[in-house]
């Protein structure tokens, strides 16, 4: 079992309470217990490195500097703020989401209060707390977080929720429509090196997120002292809040520090700069204490000016090569196309050359009706790699009355590798596509595919077909 499976209240437990301590419950006042200390599950926890669990509870610690500036997304913001915050999801455990049958589920945990033993004066008290993490879209089919919060195991026991949050009434969604809850399909990649504080995972999700805005990153590298910067996740695993007036206070080679309000759970979170509103960052590591004991209950740590380290945001640039671009390039066209000679004329000044092949001229123009197809769409404006055709912005769907030389492929199983020196899209052992030595037209490629969901490739006049499309 991996150390992220575990609760934070159960890493504190045994780093109170070591081994030979007697069975002494020294942090009972602090952490509600929630768990049977003498469960094989806490044992095991005795078995690691007790650094290691320290690093790991200290990651995920966060802080309040100064006055709690969260808000909820029910509360008034800049619209753009508001935009930015449906593309951020919640991490949360299979075993956390019951599915009713009628195409919702819940959501269900303790309250904030029970889970941390806070004190009256807490904000959010009453707030369920289900979520270990956050993520965010940064393609149709693709979100980013913090690798602690996600390896090649956990994956499989965790779902990407949306709109885990507070609606106008200041009740909290607990409902979920099952439309947005999402699996992880594949972890495209991860790195997690503590020593360079680098520590990202990029996911792969079961289906596109066409109905929510993809964050945009600031890829520069570089960021100035005193910017103002504003987080979006779930802290502790509270619903979606939106941390403001954050300032960088240090910028580093592979991360940067900055005063924001922040808990455990933020991990993933992205960290927005307020003039631009581009991410900066990835929220990953932060002060060791989230709360601070006052008597028999707990509350926030409150770091004020400059008795507290900072929470630190790791740069972009490390896995930019797996950002698709978010533009579409190609050409609009009618779809009552018409034969030019050995030609089929999309435009005065497009054409598509069947030289050689005549004879499928007319089936062409029937696909390209039947179809509605009215837009050309390319890969960075080149069309020798890929090229696929959409009928007012969707995916061309069905059959062709007169059959189609078509090639099926499981969209879900299809993934970007390098094989020897050319990146291909495969499926399996086979490959599908091929880009020679060009990464970033495959992931752009990749991209296409899963946000329009084709699941055929087609082709009019093989060999060396003058039209290849694709379709659901």
């Amino acid at each position: 079992m991996s150390l992220t499976d575990y609760k934070i209240s159960e890493l504190k437990y045994v780093l109170n309470n070591p081994k030979g301590s007697e069975g002494e419950i020294v942090d009972k006042s602090i952490h509600k217990i929630t768990f049977d200390p003498s469960s094989d599950r806490i044992q095991s926890l005795y078995d690691v490195d007790p650094a290691e669990v320290y690093e790991e509870f200290r990651l995920r610690e966060k802080a309040i500097y100064g006055n709690d500036e969260r808000v909820e997304i029910s509360d008034p913001l800049d619209d753009i703020i508001r935009q930015n915050s449906e593309g951020v999801c919640a991490i949360i455990h299979y075993r956390s989401i019951s599915d009713y049958g009628n195409g919702t589920s819940t959501l269900h945990s303790d309250t904030y209060q029970e889970e941390y033993n806070l004190c009256e004066s807490e904000r959010f008290l009453n707030q369920p707390v289900p979520a270990e993490g956050t993520a965010f879209l940064i393609d149709y089919s693709i979100v980013v977080t913090a690798a602690h919060c996600i390896d090649e195991n956990s994956i499989r026991e965790h779902k990407f929720v949306f709109g885990f949050e507070t609606v106008a009434d200041g009740s909290t969604r607990t409902v979920i429509d099952n439309s947005e809850i999402y699996n992880g399909l594949n972890l495209l990649d991860r790195r997690y090196e503590r020593s360079q504080g680098i520590d990202w995972a990029v996911i792969q999700l079961d289906r596109p997120v066409l109905n929510k805005s993809i964050l945009k990153f600031n890829f520069s590298d570089q960021i100035d002292i005193g910017s103002n910067v504003y987080c979006i996740g779930h802290p502790c695993g509270l619903p979606k809040k939106i941390a403001l007036n954050g300032i960088v206070k240090e910028d580093n080679q592979k991360y940067f520090v900055a005063n924001i309000d922040t808990y455990g759970g933020n991990s993933g979170s992205p960290v927005l700069n307020t003039n631009s509103n581009l991410v900066e960052g990835i929220l990953v590591r932060g002060e060791k204490d989230d709360f601070i004991l006052q008597g028999p209950c707990q509350v926030s740590h409150r770091c004020m000016t400059n008795n507290c380290n900072g929470e630190e945001v790791l740069k972009p640039k490390d896995f930019e090569f797996l950002v698709p671009s978010l533009l579409r390039p190609g050409l609009n066209f009618d779809t009552n196309v018409v034969r030019e000679g050995s030609r089929i004329k999309l435009t005065d000044t497009e054409y598509v050359d069947f030289i050689g092949k005549e004879d499928k001229i007319e089936k062409a123009i029937q696909i390209i009706r039947h179809y509605n197809l009215n837009f050309k769409g390319t890969v960075n404006n080149n069309s020798e790699n890929f090229l696929y055709y959409l009928a007012d912005d969707k995916s061309p769907e069905g059959n062709f009355p007169g059959g189609e030389d078509n090639i099926p492929f499981n969209r879900s199983k299809i993934e970007v590798r390098r094989i020897g020196s050319r990146w291909k899209i495969v499926e399996k052992n086979h490959w599908i596509l091929d880009f020679g030595e060009n990464q970033e037209d495959a992931r752009q490629a990749f991209s296409i595919i899963l946000q329009y969901q084709f699941n055929f490739i087609c082709f009019v006049g093989r060999p060396n077909p003058p039209i290849t499309y694709f379709k659901k």
